[in-house]
């Protein structure tokens, strides 16, 4: 809950200051959106996350590097909520804009792509999961070496 509060303390201070369509907004309320699913309150967490989508868009920031994490954290949720089909959409379309922002061969990516191989078992796809459980184990061996 402490978390919330920094982030509602936030939210109030970029409205008193005209400033909740810009770049710091949109990542305060992804903030606020990633803090309430942690506790569980996906729906609001929704909410948040389609705050922070909609400046996204008026910004014409939407399919950049500046909304990776939003759609990973909006796959996740998803995933938590049993809503499969909307999570392997949303961590798909995160893992496009990892590789287009060569980022995916990172610590973030790799967890991503963890997270899409069990949206994929779930899928009952598990020669995909295993595919991309072997992509990650590559990686993790190349960062040992």
């Amino acid at each position: 809950d402490m978390a919330i509060d920094i982030c509602q303390k936030n939210i109030d201070r970029l409205a008193s200051a005209s400033a909740l369509g810009t770049h710091a907004a949109a990542k305060v309320l992804a903030a606020m959106g990633r803090a309430t699913c942690l506790i569980g309150r996906y729906h609001d967490g929704g909410h948040w996350f389609n705050e922070a989508t909609r400046i996204h868009l008026a910004l014409g920031t939407i399919g950049t590097s500046a909304t990776t994490d939003l759609v990973e954290w909006r796959g996740l949720m998803h995933a938590s909520m049993g809503q499969i089909g909307e999570a392997s959409t949303c961590l798909s379309q995160s893992i496009l804009l990892r590789e287009s922002a060569c980022s995916l061969a990172t610590r973030p990516g790799m967890r991503l792509l963890l997270g899409l191989a069990v949206v994929r078992l779930f899928e009952g796809s598990c020669d995909e999961a295993l595919h991309i459980l072997k992509e990650v184990t590559d990686f993790s061996e190349a960062c040992l070496t």
